[in-house]
């Protein structure tokens, strides 16, 4: 039923494979990448207010990907999607001795951000706080190290922005970057999906793709190497999800925007509470794709 119900709210291009997860098997369903120019303008933006009360998942996600990113001295950094700036103010107190740019797309998570950079005693001269579109991105040759956490899968043009990425590196600069890989929480779409049909919202649907980006490892490094990026690593990490205490909540507060882009703003927290309601009755997949991913740009160290 997931699969029909997927193929009629996303269209008709879904790819299905079968992906080995601990000792059983499992169909996934790979969302119909989207080719918009950037998050799309007329998406709701994240309130900052609220991201910063039911973020855990992000915010545990990404300290995994800044315990894994070497800082050097006077690197200079590009945070592509900061949010709440959490992340961004763990990424600086691994060495204070850089200079951090950090951008969202969200006015009101920069206004948390800068809050939250002020609680930790950081200057705006040491991390900077803007409002910026990730796909405006036009500088050469600027940073040694360009970071981003769940953020560059909403950008549905990737090879677009991996390109705006690449160019933006100093020769010798490195990326550090999480997003989802395929498949990622691919049972809580199905939750919205059912949540949709109980309240008879499907007509809003019709022929619409949910906008994502989640490549396989293997697509992923096809892209960088593709774009010139060298020395990839990639860490792909495929787990049920259990170790996200929040994560039910955490991708309503993260994940629904598009969901809600399309619907009159009287049914936003009916479908809310309809995709908690289903998530309370019954057994939910968790199953969690993320993608760890680390490169350069210059000549190879192997």
């Amino acid at each position: 039923m997931f699969i029909s119900s997927v193929r009629y709210l996303c269209g008709t291009y879904i790819l299905t494979e079968d992906e080995h997860f601990g000792s059983f098997l499992f169909e996934v369903s790979f969302y119909t990448i989207i080719r918009t120019l950037s998050v799309n303008k007329g998406v709701n933006l994240y309130d900052g207010v609220a991201y910063d009360k039911s973020s855990q998942t992000q915010y545990t996600q990404g300290n995994k990907l800044v315990s894994n990113t070497n800082v050097f001295d006077d690197d200079s950094i590009l945070d592509v999607g900061c949010g709440n700036g959490k992340t961004t103010i763990e990424l600086f107190k691994k060495n204070r001795n850089v200079k951090i740019d950090a951008f969202d797309l969200s006015d009101s998570q920069i206004e948390i951000a800068v809050k939250n950079r002020n609680k930790n005693g950081i200057s705006e001269k040491e991390i900077n706080f803007f409002s910026y579109d990730a796909f405006d991105i036009s500088y050469n040759d600027k940073y040694s190290l360009i970071f981003s956490n769940a953020t560059l899968h909403w950008i549905t043009k990737s090879e677009e922005m991996y390109t705006k990425i690449f160019k933006a590196l100093k020769y010798g600069g490195r990326i550090a970057i999480h997003q989802g890989g395929k498949g990622s929480y691919y049972g809580l779409h199905e939750v919205v999906v059912h949540a949709i049909a109980n309240l008879e919202l499907t007509k809003y649907f019709e022929n619409w793709e949910y906008p994502i980006f989640y490549p396989s490892k293997f697509e992923m490094e096809n892209m960088l190497t593709k774009i010139g990026f060298t020395d990839i690593n990639i860490e792909s990490v495929k787990t049920d999800g259990k170790e996200y205490a929040n994560l039910k909540e955490n991708f309503m507060n993260a994940s629904f925007h598009p969901y809600l882009d399309k619907l009159p703003s009287k049914y936003h927290e009916e479908l809310k509470k309809e995709y908690l309601r289903v998530c309370e009755s019954e057994m939910v997949d968790t199953y969690s794709h993320r993608l760890y991913i680390y490169a350069k740009k210059g000549y190879s160290a192997k």
